[in-house]
C-alpha cells in the first residue's frame, strides 16, 4: 500500500487562470511594477505581464483573492484595466 504526500483532509485549492487586459502600459519598468503589485495580493500563484499584448495572466485562488482586488491592484499600481 503506498502512502499519498497530501493528507486526504487537507482543502486543495481551486487554483484559476485568468488574463487582464492593461492599458497604459509603455516599457520594461511598467510591466515589472503591474507584476509586482499582482504578486503581492493574497493568494495569487503566478503572473505573466505581456508589455508588447497589454496583458498579464495571474493564476491564483479565487477563494482568498476575488477578480476585483486583481483589478483594483493594477489601478493602484498607475494603471488601466480593460475587458
Amino acid at each position: 500500500m503506498g502512502m499519498s504526500n497530501r493528507d486526504a483532509s487537507a482543502p486543495v485549492a481551486a487554483l484559476e487562470t485568468l488574463t487582464i487586459g492593461i492599458s497604459g502600459m509603455t516599457c520594461d519598468h511598467c510591466a515589472r511594477r503591474v507584476e509586482k503589485a499582482l504578486r503581492a495580493q493574497s493568494g495569487v500563484k503566478d503572473v505573466s505581464v505581456n508589455l508588447k499584448a497589454g496583458s498579464a495572466t495571474v493564476t491564483f485562488d479565487r477563494a482568498s483573492t476575488p477578480v476585483e482586488s486583481l483589478r483594483q491592484a493594477v489601478t493602484r499600481s498607475g494603471f488601466k484595466t480593460t475587458a
